[in-house]
């Protein structure tokens, strides 16, 4: 499941494009631009929309791993304009997901339940907490594996400055279940910037990282097995270029061995 989180990054990217349809009252930076293709590492996606600014499709081309492949997915909004399915009309191409389905609760532009399905009946269902603020707390994930018919089950929890933000400061992801108490394997320290989200929503954030929030990420501080005597910490930098609207057209960051990975955002209908 290492694509779960790239598509639902594609997925976050196209949320929030709708100028007319956002739910949010908490979202001060209404979207002003709608996204029509972002280009990844290795991927890329691009949008269509109707004359309401409403994504109708997406169509999502990988070619980090042999030949490229690319898949089209129809989209679903409920009355909100908020994205309540992605689904395929056929078999995927590659190992591609077939249907992404999400919920949502009150006015909320993050999902409660978001379940990921693929064409070899292999699925992740994911459930947000969410407290007084309608901030998110806690996600819970759990997979099954069709092959080998395994399940797994891990959940993150976070934290905030205070009571009006909506960037957490910090993620912490633990093995198994709350329930279960589960062992932390993984925290995530962020800072940010005071620009918009490339889909034009918070939303963008939740998927893309598992965190929801208003602004762009600027430093990821990486923590594994926190705590022990194998901890390993990396912190990943971001710089951007941004439209006269504020949105990021271009993202940077390096990796191991000191390449420099930039990313780009197309928008269309600005104002």
């Amino acid at each position: 499941m290492k694509t779960h989180a790239l598509v639902l990054f594609f997925l976050a990217l196209i949320v929030g494009c709708s100028k007319k349809s956002d739910p949010s009252p908490a979202n001060s930076n209404t979207p002003s631009c709608l996204l029509t293709k972002a280009t990844l590492t290795g991927s890329s996606t691009a949008i269509s929309y109707n004359s309401s600014n409403q994504p109708t499709s997406v169509v999502i081309t990988y070619s980090n791993s042999g030949p490229a492949n690319a898949n089209t997915y129809n989209v679903t909004v409920d009355a909100s304009g908020r994205i309540t399915k992605l689904a395929t009309s056929g078999t995927p191409n590659g190992y591609a997901f077939s249907a992404l389905e999400a919920t949502y609760s009150g006015s909320n532009v993050f999902p409660t339940t978001y379940k990921l399905t693929f064409s070899d009946g292999s699925y992740t269902q994911n459930t947000a907490t969410f407290n007084s603020s309608n901030q998110v707390t806690q996600v819970v994930s759990s997979s099954y594996y069709q092959s080998p018919g395994t399940t797994s089950s891990s959940y993150t929890t976070y934290t905030y400055a205070n009571a009006t933000s909506q960037n957490p400061l910090k993620a912490e992801s633990f093995i198994g279940l709350p329930t279960e108490g589960g062992d932390k394997y993984e925290v995530h320290d962020y800072t940010y910037d005071d620009k918009n989200l490339p889909g034009g929503a918070s939303l963008m954030s939740f998927f893309s990282t598992g965190i929801s929030a208003t602004n762009n990420i600027l430093t990821d501080k990486d923590t594994y097995s926190p705590g022990t005597a194998g901890e390993y910490v990396t912190t990943q930098t971001f710089t951007y270029q941004y439209n006269s609207n504020g949105f990021p057209t271009k993202r940077s960051y390096s990796v191991l061995g000191g390449s420099t990975i930039t990313e780009s955002y197309t928008y269309g209908n600005c104002n």
